[in-house]
């Protein structure tokens, strides 16, 4: 499991998710401020491990 689901287990809890996927039902709001975090997370981790340069 990728290190941001566990990361936002709580905030992720009420989607349906699989390996490294989340799925955001289309009938509700797309919660861009989830997705926005999750990304930020993603990014740093990524800088930190030296893949992005």
């Amino acid at each position: 499991m990728p290190s941001g689901h566990e990361t936002f287990k709580e905030e992720l809890s009420k989607y349906k998710s699989g390996k490294g996927s989340v799925q955001f039902p289309l009938n509700q709001p797309m919660p861009f401020a989830l997705i926005t975090k999750i990304v930020k997370f993603r990014l740093q981790e990524n800088l930190e491990k030296g893949k992005i340069k």
